[in-house]
């Protein structure tokens, strides 16, 4: 059987080398110092993932990794990006110009050469534009790598997301990861418990759609952009996907998991209507009259469950 080709891509030739030597054992390694002639190269002959360097001084990596991971000719080839950052700006920058995934270095080789080798199995392949809260909870120092790593094995045992895991394993509180989630982005934080969204913001998505991607419209700012409470905001898939549901700019804010639970039963489940639709896979298109209804109901809820908070 013959060996799977790795490119890497990288001006640091002291590394290229090292690399090279590490995972020869596992791959057939290609080097590039990311010149012009790159992209025609990979394309001439793909490999099975390709690395790059985001630390390249001759040329912009990030323009280069956006044309790799969007070139037809390489879709089939993860990405994975090295960087000595560890900021969530660059984590941010790399997953939406196309990596598949994101090591920080300094980095343990046998580490390295067992993601390629699962990304190059197509297991376990991160979804390009959702960035990892481990990454960003290891670059803020609430957790070690170690413990991460601990944390995504159980959770493959066990299910459930990995914030839940660590915290039942003691490692963090949820206070912890909505700060250091809310630090590192530089976003604000949701209180739910004691915020009221606008009936006209909570409108604007289904409720289905609401409980299963855990998203909260609170309201609309003067300059038309959409505030939405997240439970995970480094998800940017989702983000996107409300842009374009609702053709607002939406600026994220975090909270909790709990706080964003009890919100759900104070606006939607007291009323006795909405189904648990994170455990569903597919939701089907609402019709005008019902997105009417649903914004009737909201309102109706949001009216009778404040005066009863008043009371």
């Amino acid at each position: 059987m013959s060996r799977k080709t790795l490119a890497i891509i990288d001006d640091d030739t002291e590394l290229l080398a090292e690399l090279s030597r590490t995972l020869a054992s596992s791959f057939d390694v290609t080097g590039s110092p990311g010149d012009p002639a790159t992209i025609g190269l990979l394309r001439d002959d793909p490999p099975a993932a390709i690395v790059i360097d985001l630390d390249l001084v001759g040329s912009d990596p990030y323009e280069l990794l956006r044309l790799v991971s969007g070139d037809p000719a390489l879709r089939g080839a993860p990405v994975l990006a090295l960087s000595s950052a560890s900021d969530f700006a660059t984590l941010e920058h790399a997953y939406r110009a196309g990596a598949a995934e994101y090591v920080t270095k300094p980095f343990s080789p046998d580490d390295l050469r067992a993601m390629l080798e699962t990304l190059t199995r197509g297991s376990a392949t991160p979804v390009n534009g959702r960035l990892k809260l481990g990454d960003l909870l290891v670059a803020s120092g609430v957790v070690t790598k170690e413990q991460v790593k601990a944390a995504l094995a159980r959770q493959s045992n066990g299910g459930g997301r990995l914030g839940e895991v660590l915290v039942a394993e003691g490692l963090v509180t949820e206070e912890d990861i909505v700060t250091a989630v809310a630090d590192q982005m530089h976003i604000g934080v949701a209180d739910l418990v004691h915020t009221t969204p606008q009936p006209a913001a909570l409108g604007l998505l289904p409720r289905d759609f609401i409980v299963r991607r855990r998203v909260m419209p609170l309201s609309i700012d003067e300059d038309g952009s959409l505030v939405l409470a997240m439970t995970n905001p480094l998800d940017i898939i989702t983000v996107d996907e409300v842009v374009m549901r609702t053709k607002k700019r939406v600026v994220s804010v975090i909270c909790g998991e709990s706080a964003f639970d009890e919100a759900v039963g104070i606006y939607f489940s007291s009323r006795g209507k909405l189904r648990d639709a994170r455990e569903e896979t597919e939701e089907p298109p609402a019709e005008t009259g019902e997105i009417d209804a649903d914004i009737i109901e909201i309102v109706d809820g949001l009216l009778t469950d404040a005066a009863s908070m008043d009371a």
